[in-house]
């Protein structure tokens, strides 16, 4: 219980420094041209790439869990399932993001 208590002020102060970090930038740039169609092109493909990783992530923990043998699955306690679920969020992130740096990286090469 002490450790859930660790976790959720650590997701907190997170969250925090996030909101404060996007009103800095937002104060920064504002009235300033942030995005044009390239740039929303880009997010939209690399939203769709990042869509396909979850779905894909979650089906293959689904299929997982409902076709191994009740006997191996020892391991398989609500917390590693929540954990494997959080794994498929920060995987969908991670996609997302390499997808939209890719993207930059070879709209920029001549």
């Amino acid at each position: 219980l002490r450790d859930l208590g660790r976790v959720g002020r650590n997701v907190v102060l997170l969250l925090i420094t996030w909101a404060v970090i996007s009103q800095v930038l937002h104060w920064r740039w504002k009235g300033k041209v942030l995005e044009d169609e390239r740039d929303r092109e880009i997010e939209v493909r690399a939203a769709g790439w990042a869509r396909c990783a979850l779905v894909f992530m979650l089906f293959g923990l689904m299929a997982m869990l409902a076709f191994s043998p009740p006997g191996r699955m020892a391991w398989a306690t609500h917390i590693a399932i929540a954990h494997l679920l959080l794994f498929a969020l920060v995987w969908h992130s991670l996609v997302e993001y390499a997808v939209t740096g890719i993207s930059y990286w070879r709209d920029r090469r001549p």
